[in-house]
C-alpha cells in the first residue's frame, strides 16, 4: 500500500456535512482511503462529524493524505481537484 499527500487551501465560504460526504463518496469510487489533517488533528474522511467540527472555511489549509494500492498519485490529483473545485458545491 502506498500513500501520497498534498496541502490544499479551502476555497468555499464554509465546509459543512454535504461536501465532506461527497469527498467520502469520491474516495469510495476511487478505492482509496482519505485522511484530512488540520491544526494537528487527523481524521479519516469517514469521521464526517469530527471534520465538520473543524469549521473549515475559505483560506484554511488542510493536508489531504491518500492511501491505496493503485495509482495513488493520480487519485490524489483527482481529490485535490475536487477540493479546490469547491467540493462539488
Amino acid at each position: 500500500m502506498s500513500e501520497e499527500k498534498a496541502l490544499v487551501t479551502i476555497r468555499n465560504d464554509v465546509i459543512h456535512f454535504r461536501p465532506i460526504a461527497r469527498l467520502k463518496d469520491l474516495g469510495r469510487k476511487l478505492d482509496v482511503d482519505i485522511y484530512l489533517s488540520y491544526q494537528g488533528e487527523t481524521f479519516s474522511i469517514s469521521s464526517i462529524i469530527a471534520i465538520t467540527a473543524w469549521e473549515l472555511q475559505r483560506g484554511c489549509q488542510i493536508e489531504v493524505l491518500v492511501r491505496g494500492t493503485g495509482d495513488v498519485s493520480s487519485e490524489l490529483r483527482t481529490i485535490v481537484a475536487f477540493v479546490e473545485g469547491g467540493w462539488g458545491e
